[in-house]
Order: structure tokens, then C-alpha cells, then sequence
């Protein structure tokens, strides 16, 4: 039987960090691009922490890398660590010990949900300080799981990343086709895929949950992949190059909300489908929160209409629906 204390003295934070990566990840490579290194290094990394475990943490299957039992069990204390050290942390940056409220959240619902409940929330909590970070589906998932926020928002059930993380649905992710009212598109009651294909499109990046719904639709119909694509997170970037260079717009509904309601957007309704995934509040499994957090996401629960799905399972939520 392994010394616990002994194992724990020559194990480092890098061992940690890489294990917790390759976990949220399944892919050494995609692990090695986050933490900003190269594949072998991490490797070898993860091969010094299994030996000193004396075992695998990881087999490799055909959709990547999985947990072993042995891993699984090792994922449960490493980021429960993880986030007590990053509790810790907040707890001693905060100059006047008020609380900090940390989370992430996805643009579908910085703009629309979020702002009002922030504005709820700060009436009974003057003195705490929200920090909100944003970032792709997977960074949320991968900063939510390594402890640096309380919990993420807007975010859609990603079944490669899941693992440690519990999901709530708060809402259905609409997909929407969108261009300027003077697109050629604009005029048709609804658009083929070839048609929409005539003219550029800007989509969410790769890895996304909604991107993986729109490639595995396409596939189903026989259709190729976008022609002429570009890929960006930034909705700032999309609405400038769909006004300016007559792009289509591929994104959840909710992050174009406000263009398609003052009308500077319209609507383009692709021919038969009709694609959409849940998406919620994401927490640490087994992390506690505090209850200025807890406060902040009942608001967003409240304000989302969805309280009666807090306890949604993740099985259910994968796969887009025609």
C-alpha cells in the first residue's frame, strides 16, 4: 500500500495542473496547447505522476483519453485540492475580507440575463465584488474545474468535459442563421444549405458544443462543411463583418438578441431544422460555494425561469434535436 504523505511530498503543482488538464481535455496535445507547452513535456509529466502512483490515471479509447477507476478517483481529490487552494487565495486577496463572487459566463448571456441580475443581486449585497470572466465553452469548464470561479453561466453541456462538473439547465439554446436585412438571403422564406454556403459564414470556434451540433447535423444531411468559414468567439468581430462584408452569421439566438430586436439582424430560417442545446449553470462537483455565490445563482435560476430543471441530468442534454 502507498505511503500517502510520502507520495504527496515529491508530487508538484505541475503534476497537478497537468493531470487536471489532460482530464477536462482527453487529449494530451489539446492539454499541452492550454497550458502553453508541448506534448512530449506534458507526457513525460504524466508519466512521472503515474509512476509515483504506481498507476494509470488514464487509458486511451476511440474518442481520446479516458479515466481509469484509478484516475477518476484521483480527479476527485486533485480538484477538490485545487479548489481549496484557490479558495484560499481569493480569501487572502481581498484587502477588506468582503466576499468575492466569481464567475464565468458565455456572451448569450453577458448581455442579456446576466446584466439584470447583477443589478438584483448588488441590492442586497452592496459590498461584494462580482468578478465575471468569459471565455469559449471549454475554458469555462477547464477554469470552473481547476477552482478559479464559483461557478460558470450560459454554458452548454460539452460530453467530452464534463467529468467533476455538475450541470443545471436553465434554458434552450436556440441556433440562428442571421444576416442584414439587405442580405440576399433576407428575402427567402427559408435557406438550403448550398445557398447559405454562397457567402461567407462566421461561426463559434471548434470544440464548441453548439459548433459540434451544426458539423454533426451537416453530416447527417451529406453536406460538406462550410466553404468559406471564419471562426471567432467575438460577437464584436461577427456583427462588423456580417455589416460590412455580407457574411451570415451562425451563433445562439440569445448572443444576437439585441441586433435581431432593433432589426440592424434578421432572422434566416434554414430549411427544415430547427437545432438547439441546453444550456445552464455549471459547479464544481462536491466544491462549496459561498453563500453570496449561492444568492447570485438563484437569481440567475429565478430570472431564467428554469428553477423547476436545477437538477437536469447531463445525459440528456447532449444532442441537438431536429
Amino acid at each position: 500500500m502507498l505511503n500517502g504523505y510520502a507520495v504527496a511530498r515529491n508530487i508538484r503543482f505541475r503534476h497537478i495542473r497537468c493531470f487536471l488538464e489532460i482530464a477536462s481535455e482527453k487529449s494530451i496535445s489539446r492539454a499541452a496547447e492550454n497550458l502553453r507547452t508541448v506534448q512530449p513535456a506534458l507526457s513525460r509529466t504524466l508519466k512521472e505522476l503515474e509512476e509515483m502512483l504506481g498507476t494509470r490515471l488514464f487509458d486511451r479509447g476511440r474518442d481520446g483519453l479516458a479515466l481509469t477507476e484509478a484516475g477518476k478517483t484521483f480527479l476527485k481529490y486533485a480538484s477538490g485540492g485545487m479548489n481549496q487552494i484557490v479558495e484560499g487565495i481569493e480569501r487572502i486577496s481581498t484587502d477588506d475580507g468582503r466576499e468575492t463572487v466569481i464567475i464565468g459566463a458565455m456572451p448569450s448571456v453577458l448581455r442579456t440575463l446576466l446584466p439584470a441580475c447583477v443589478r438584483q443581486f448588488k441590492l442586497s449585497h452592496p459590498n461584494a465584488t462580482i468578478r465575471i470572466l468569459t471565455g469559449s465553452n471549454g475554458d469555462l469548464l477547464t477554469r470552473l474545474r481547476s477552482g478559479g470561479m464559483d461557478f460558470a453561466a450560459g454554458v452548454t453541456v460539452d460530453a467530452r468535459g464534463m467529468e467533476g462538473l455538475h450541470f443545471e439547465r436553465i434554458s434552450n439554446e436556440d441556433l440562428v442563421f442571421a444576416v442584414t436585412p439587405e442580405h440576399p438571403l433576407s428575402k427567402l422564406p427559408s435557406a438550403s444549405f448550398e445557398q447559405i454556403n454562397a457567402y461567407p459564414v462566421v461561426a463559434p470556434l471548434p470544440r464548441s458544443p453548439i459548433r459540434d451540433d451544426i458539423e454533426n447535423y451537416f453530416l447527417t444531411i451529406g453536406a460538406p462543411g462550410f466553404s468559406n468559414l471564419i471562426e471567432t468567439a467575438s460577437l464584436e468581430f461577427a456583427r462588423a463583418y456580417a455589416i460590412e462584408d455580407g457574411a451570415v452569421l451562425v451563433f445562439p439566438r440569445s448572443t444576437l438578441d439585441l441586433e435581431l430586436e432593433s432589426g440592424e439582424l434578421v432572422y434566416v430560417p434554414f430549411t427544415h431544422i430547427h437545432l438547439f442545446s441546453p444550456t445552464g449553470l455549471v459547479f464544481a462537483t462536491g466544491r462549496k460555494i459561498g453563500a453570496a455565490s449561492r444568492h447570485l445563482a438563484d437569481i440567475i435560476r429565478e430570472r431564467s425561469g428554469a428553477a423547476s430543471h436545477a437538477s437536469e441530468p447531463v445525459a440528456e442534454a447532449v444532442h441537438p434535436r431536429a
